[in-house]
């Protein structure tokens, strides 16, 4: 399934972002569905989000949270999904090559199946 929901809130920042990334894991479980917490490992170059940053995605595919400028988060609710219906827990790399423009920093995140 690719995702083609996304629930984001650009106004919320810092710690109010995790807030609203963890509400909406919350209000998806309650909804009886699956949510994978995606979290931000390790940047290597510039990145408008630190380490520890998450992102959740439900197992249809709509997600909360931003983990970069918006070009990788439709990639990795995609892996996220996939990694629901593995049932397996894995890391994932976007570097050069990924689906953003120009020179990408290398992303590593912790995928939570």
């Amino acid at each position: 399934m690719t995702p083609t929901t996304v629930h984001t809130e650009m106004e919320h920042a810092g710690d109010d972002c995790d807030d609203y990334v963890l509400g909406f894991a919350l209000e998806t479980a309650k909804r009886g569905l699956q949510v994978a917490v995606v979290t931000l490992v390790d940047v290597d170059g510039s990145s408008p989000w630190r380490p520890g940053t998450q992102m959740a995605v439900s197992e249809s595919g709509e997600w909360a949270g931003y983990l970069s400028g918006g070009c990788i988060e439709r990639a990795v609710a995609a892996e996220a999904v996939q990694a629901m219906a593995d049932r397996r827990s894995r890391r994932i790399r976007y570097g050069a090559g990924s689906p953003c423009p120009g020179s990408a920093p290398m992303r590593q995140f912790r995928l939570n199946g």
